[in-house]
């Protein structure tokens, strides 16, 4: 927010031409000396005592701006400003700022689009006088019709002022052009037909209507002793007041999804160029990265805005880069003073520095300059008793907490080189540009098409470049490329049969699902080979028939993607299909209403498969209102629903490099493929700045849970499950040997409740590890007469196990099985495609296949009994029964 305040400032000056000083920042709050209390009219007071210089400052913070007026009221809150000193019942016109400066102290005011300040700076003695004044005019000012008459010229010549420099020009362009619906977009001054209008009744009604005071702040900072100022602000101001505070709905400002330009001509000597992307509001924690990154890109000498645009090749006269982030959604901007004879070329080179940040990273040294810098602003900034005020007052009325400076402090210390980066990846692109060109009358060589096609060319010439940059180590057979958009690329050279397999692994599934869109992953893995851009269903099918091949969607509870398999002979052409699949379908709606039909018949299959219907219940009791819960398929409501639109929304949301992990394993050449995924520039493009979703963890039931089911068949099924570690905890892999002893016609549970009991004729324990959390569960399919005693046979097992654990040898062999079983799946070349991508994108690492059994083999038996103490507790379990 540094900058914000810079441009809360320049908002004043430049859209105004009011005399107010730059604010720099908000310094730390000194509690000790800090009182905040409350009128019983509700007026707000700050004070605090600050004996350094002989110096007070009391500043009247209302909570209303331009961006709170009506259309037709365009400028209101800023002649407001100029009337509200214009004299009182006690005081006639000009007796006001008469006083003050008989006194030796300063008196003014400025407006910007959030908030309306008055302020006074005086010697601490004459404290009683100041605050006389200003209560004075906040409650009882007259706004005097003849002096009204006189005013409104002085606003119009002022605007008519603003409009001569050429700086203020270039904000009031990019604001009209960033802002479409949201006030932001007007200027704080007005325009002349408002101002015009302007009558001492308007006026009146806005003193009424927002000059209440539950609607303001008094902050006093200085020579003042606490509890005598205390005294006379209560003596000054009224006790009570009539209140009619305003509410007003800010209409919200839709996302820019495209560049928006503007060249206009004036009598100027140089052109002025100014460049805007939305920001985020005050409060937003993304405010911090931005403060950074445009501390980085253009504010001071060793930016790289001013390194490269300036100093190297002095294409401007000026250039430098700063965040307004006000109350609402705010700009980030990029201004340049530049000599008319080499507008583009200064055009392209700032663009070129903007692009590039999205690809190359700044450096540790660069990142701490910049925060440093933006942390000495706020002691710099509390050296004055005015500064010091502002920052409390901004703090109070904008931020809404006196932690403001703490809570920023923390959040530019928290910012990472990666935050950066993302965040240069999130807004410095060219659909959300707005471009602002001020050129010397007659000398325009650009239009508004030139800029728009040089902010294109410019961009696609720093793809073209990043996409070169790619990042490549290998490790035995197997090649890891990260391509500068976030794609990492797995090659894994295997010549003994002549076979490809292709894996590519976006984060997804069931788990970013909503109840709402319940399915959409796995409609959209059926949809997606069904048509392109380029190719029908039935050019696609008759393709992969032609080569023998196969490309298939798949979606999972965390992931989403594209498999394919043919002979290495048929490689290009497989490439090329696959290629287009993945990044152009079009998901044609009579090839979605086809699988439709097949995914509702599943639907409403799902009780024919009582074991996994019994699974459906115990997932929706195990994790209430976390996606997991959920069935894959969806429900028949939702999947009726969705629609060709919804699949390609999903889609171009998840399906972006920076998600993706794709492995090529088989008979090839890892530099063929390499090759070809570089060539691949429009995919690169696409994503930049994508952000995973934020899930909350799954809230397991704190006390058992029986759930009870009566369905028209002839075996009953029992499941009693626990929740589990994600595959990021080390405690799944004790959990995955005692799964091995218990599980299988081999485990411990067979052999006693089927092989000596006969209790059931499938018992056995699963094991699920996910993202967000797995499970570990106990099935028993049996017959209905025996119902009764399985269900006590299985928790006898239970008992058993937390009571006498687990023995060395079922260890070993737990061990051994999964080991072995875990490479014997190996042996096909999808399955290690599969294994790479997966165990990659999840970032447990491509090469997890060596540490699987590493983890495996370093078990011990204690570890097995802790886990299965820690996880198995019957006073937590999940019960689920289907009766027949």
């Amino acid at each position: 927010m540094r900058k914000g305040n810079f441009l809360a400032s320049l908002v004043v000056l430049a859209f105004l031409g009011c005399s107010q000083a730059p604010i720099k920042g908000d310094p730390p709050v000194k509690k000790e000396n800090l009182h905040v209390f409350q009128l019983e009219n509700g007026l707000k007071v700050i004070v605090e005592e600050n004996h350094s210089s002989p110096v007070v400052e009391l500043e009247m913070w209302v909570k209303v701006g331009s961006a709170d007026e009506e259309d037709a009221l365009a400028g209101i809150s800023h002649v407001f400003e100029h009337m509200l000193f214009k004299g009182t019942e006690r005081r006639p016109v000009g007796a006001i700022a008469g006083e003050v400066e008989a006194l030796g102290g300063d008196i003014n005011a400025f407006t910007s689009f959030d908030q309306t300040v008055y302020h006074i700076t005086i010697s601490g003695r004459y404290f009683n006088e100041a605050l006389d004044i200003l209560a004075d005019a906040a409650q009882n000012s007259s706004f005097d019709v003849q002096e009204l008459s006189r005013e409104i010229p002085v606003v119009l010549e002022e605007l008519q002022r603003a409009l001569d420099s050429p700086g203020r020009r270039v904000m009031y362009g990019l604001f009209d052009l960033a802002y479409k619906t949201h006030p932001y977009r007007r200027p704080v001054i007005g325009e002349p037909e408002t101002i015009s209008k302007i009558t001492r009744e308007t006026l009146i009604d806005v003193f009424h209507q927002w000059y209440v005071p539950e609607n303001m702040t008094l902050v006093v900072v200085g020579d003042v002793q606490t509890e005598k100022a205390e005294a006379a602000i209560r003596k000054a101001f009224k006790p009570s007041r009539s209140s009619a505070l305003k509410s007003i709905e800010r209409p919200q400002e839709p996302k820019q999804e495209e560049i928006r330009v503007r060249v206009e001509e004036g009598p100027f000597e140089q052109a002025y160029l100014g460049i805007g992307f939305h920001a985020p509001r005050m409060g937003d924690p993304e405010v911090y990265k931005v403060d950074v990154l445009m501390e980085l890109l253009g504010s001071g000498e060793s930016s790289r805005l001013y390194q490269e645009v300036k100093s190297k090749r002095g294409l401007v006269y000026s250039i430098g880069s700063y965040a307004y982030t006000p109350k609402d959604p705010g700009i980030g901007i990029i201004d340049a003073e530049i000599d008319s004879e080499k507008v583009e070329s200064a055009l392209r080179e700032t663009l070129r520095v903007l692009y590039a940040a999205q690809f190359q990273p700044f450096t540790s040294s660069e990142l701490e300059g910049a925060r440093r810098r933006l942390e000495s602003e706020f002691i710099y900034g509390d050296e004055t008793v005015d500064g010091r005020a502002r920052h409390l007052g901004y703090a109070d009325t904008v931020y809404g907490s006196l932690t403001y400076v703490d809570d920023y402090l923390r959040g530019i210390r928290a910012v990472t080189i990666e935050d950066v980066q993302k965040t240069a990846q999130k807004l410095l692109r060219s659909g959300q540009f707005s471009l602002m060109l001020l050129v010397p009358s007659g000398k325009s060589l650009l239009k508004e098409m030139d800029l728009e096609r040089i902010a294109k060319e410019v961009e696609q010439e720093a793809l073209n470049a990043y996409t070169q940059a790619v990042q490549k180590e290998q490790e035995g057979a197997v090649t890891r490329v990260q391509f500068p958009s976030g794609m990492t690329l797995l090659v894994k050279e295997d010549r003994s049969v002549p076979i490809i397999a292709v894996k590519a692994v976006f984060l997804g599934g069931l788990r970013f699902e909503t109840p709402q869109d319940n399915g959409i992953n796995t409609l959209l893995s059926l949809v997606w080979t069904e048509g392109t851009a380029h190719r029908s269903a039935v050019e696609i099918a008759r393709s992969l028939d032609s080569i023998a091949a196969s490309i298939g969607g798949f979606s999972g509870n965390d992931t989403l993607g594209l498999s394919a398999q043919f002979l290495s002979q048929d490689w290009s052409e497989a490439w090329d299909l696959f290629s287009d699949i993945l990044m152009n379908p079009t998901f044609p709606q009579e090839e979605l209403e086809k699988k439709r039909v097949d995914v509702l018949g599943r639907i409403r299959s799902r009780k024919d498969e009582v074991s996994r219907y019994a699974f459906d219940l115990f997932r929706a009791n195990l994790y209430p209102g976390h996606s997991y819960g959920m069935v894959s398929l969806g429900t028949e409501d939702s999947v009726q629903k969705l629609t060709s639109q919804n699949l390609a929304e999903y889609y171009h949301h998840y399906v972006v490099p920076q998600n993706l992990v794709i492995s090529v394993v088989g008979d090839l050449q890892a530099d063929s493929v390499i090759q070809a995924i570089q060539g691949l520039e429009s995919w690169h493009a696409r994503g930049i700045g994508f952000e995973l979703p934020s899930i909350p963890k799954p809230l397991f039931p704190q006390q058992a849970k029986e759930v009870q089911e009566r369905l028209d068949k002839k075996q009953a099924h029992l499941i009693i499950g626990f929740p589990g570690p994600s595959f990021f905890e080390e405690d799944r892999y004790p959990l995955a040997v005692l799964n091995a002893i218990l599980s299988g016609q081999g485990g411990r549970l067979f052999g006693e409740l089927r092989d000596k009991q006969n209790l059931a004729y499938v018992v056995t324990s699963v094991f699920q590890a996910s993202w967000d959390g797995g499970f570990f569960a106990f099935y028993m399919g049996t017959s209905p007469e025996k119902e009764k005693q399985a269900f006590e046979g299985m928790k006898s097992e239970i008992s058993r196990l937390l009571q006498e654990g687990v023995t060395a040898e079922e260890v070993r062999r737990g061990q051994q099985y999964l080991i072995g079983s875990y490479e014997i799946g190996l042996q096909e070349r999808a399955a290690q495609a599969s294994d790479l991508a997966l165990n990659e994108r999840y970032g447990l690492g491509w090469n997890y296949s060596k540490v699987f059994p590493q983890k495996i083999q370093a078990v011990t038996q204690k570890q097995v009994e802790e886990a299965a103490k820690k996880y198995i507790d019957l006073d937590r379990a999940v019960i689920v029964t289907v009766h027949p």
